[in-house]
């Protein structure tokens, strides 16, 4: 088995239907009762319930620190599109900016984004892949190759990202699906908030 771990909106649901399409890998979730999961299963049938994968190989999808000697596939996004991303799909109250300075579900130790990447430290940890979800969007060759390379499994088919289709389905859970929309809700205040916390992190994967 092969850990898929983010910080949550980072993309590892479009990766897990990318390693469908293209490897024919299954994926299933560390929560066993997911009503979500279950909507993404009649989406995607290579998305699967919790314990009912005997097959390698396969994908656990996580959001969780866990300490585990296995491989490690990571998926990062740029955090301005993150929170973002997180604050809509939670439809918060108040501002993003009061949510990203006393929201836990933005800076607490277990919750936070650089937080999590502290956790992995998906650069220099052994057995780790590193995924930008960027790439998934723009560069899905560079994508599809490290993958291969990583888990050893040849490619099976094509990669078709059908965001589109996934949005008119679940529109709540697949937003937006693009690089930099992020930008268009973003100020200087914002910039100046999410460099202090997460400064060291955005400057060592180019953010």
């Amino acid at each position: 088995m092969t850990w898929l771990v983010s910080y949550p909106r980072s993309g590892s649901t479009l990766t897990r239907i990318l390693c469908w399409q293209v490897f024919g890998i299954k994926s299933t979730n560390d929560c066993p009762e997911s009503p979500l999961e279950e909507q993404l299963g009649t989406i995607c049938e290579g998305i699967v319930p919790y314990g009912t994968i005997d097959k390698e190989p396969f994908l656990i999808k996580t959001h969780q620190q866990i300490n585990t000697t296995e491989k490690v596939i990571y998926i990062v996004r740029n955090v301005r599109a993150c929170y973002i991303s997180k604050y809509h799909f939670y439809t918060l109250q108040g501002s993003l900016k009061e949510n990203i300075l006393n929201n836990p579900l933005f800076n607490s130790e277990k919750r936070g984004w650089s937080k999590s990447l502290d956790f992995w430290q998906p650069l220099t940890r052994p057995d780790t892949l590193l995924i930008k979800y960027e790439d998934i969007v723009a560069n899905s060759t560079k994508v599809i190759i490290d993958l291969y390379k990583f888990l050893g499994v040849k490619a099976k088919d094509k990669w078709y990202n059908n965001f589109e289709e996934l949005h008119s389905k679940l529109p709540d859970y697949f937003r937006e699906g693009t690089i930099d929309s992020w930008k268009k809700e973003w100020n200087d205040e914002l910039e100046q908030i999410v460099l202090k916390q997460d400064g060291n992190w955005i400057t060592k994967l180019g953010y």
